[in-house]
């Protein structure tokens, strides 16, 4: 059997590295996620087109779009915590597509075991610090 690997982003979610840590979760079947998100996401007066994040009862989401181009939405499902007056997000998820409503692509963060992966051999995990 193959090894597998599975890429985990370590860190602070900005502005900066959202396009880059989107692209790999819009890309791949499994995320690994430990992060901080930056205050500043959670603003309301952000501008049009900038990353943008909202919390619920037992949800993050994460977005960015435009009325002419459309966007992206990442629904995060229970694996975060509020920490230092804003959220960490940690564990191994499963992505999973929402398709498309109103030009804006959707996927959900279902959280998995995250030590049946660990201790799966086949698998490796692999840390990128943002």
């Amino acid at each position: 059997m193959p090894a597998r690997h599975i890429r985990k982003f370590v860190g602070e979610l900005t502005e900066e590295n959202f396009e880059r840590v989107a692209s790999v979760i819009f890309e791949d079947a499994i995320v690994g996620l430990d992060l901080l998100i930056d205050r500043d996401l959670f603003d309301d007066d952000r501008k049009e087109g900038a990353p943008k994040a909202s919390a619920y009862d037992e949800k993050i989401i994460l977005s960015r779009s435009t009325l002419e181009e459309g966007g992206i939405e990442i629904n995060i499902n229970e694996a975060f915590s509020p920490q230092w007056g804003t959220y960490r997000v940690d564990g191994i998820f499963s992505v999973k597509s929402g398709g498309m409503f109103q030009g804006i692509v959707c996927v959900g963060l279902i959280p998995t075991d995250e030590a049946l992966v660990r201790l799966n051999p086949e698998v490796r995990i692999i840390d990128i610090k943002l």
